[in-house]
């Protein structure tokens, strides 16, 4: 549905938003989160051996940008949380209850 280079930053936070406004469990949020570290691994061994020049970019990125720390998401929903649920908070951007109903009903079983 969406992406980025690594998937972390701006895709992990609306991909949060996403799936807890929805009522995906806070649990399994993080856990789709820490996938992404996965995915950052297969990307540098592509990148090594298909894109010698994106390997040197990333050679010389710090390696807590490349990072996706479970903790760090769930610092991010906690701090959502503070006020209310994810919901509230998608809710409260000025993403209407029937926009999230039509997602519900097209993206859950």
């Amino acid at each position: 549905m969406f992406h980025c280079a690594a998937g972390k930053d701006r895709t992990g936070v609306l991909a949060m938003l996403l799936l807890g406004s929805l009522g995906v469990g806070h649990e399994f949020i993080v856990a789709d989160y820490a996938l992404t570290s996965e995915g950052i691994a297969r990307m540098r061994v592509w990148a090594q051996r298909e894109a010698p020049e994106l390997w040197e970019r990333l050679a010389d990125t710090p390696s807590a940008f490349m990072a996706a720390a479970p903790e760090a998401m769930r610092r991010v929903i906690d701090t959502i949380c503070l006020d209310g649920s994810i919901r509230d908070y998608t809710l409260s951007l000025g993403v209407g209850p029937d926009a999230l109903d039509r997602l519900a009903d097209r993206l859950l079983v």
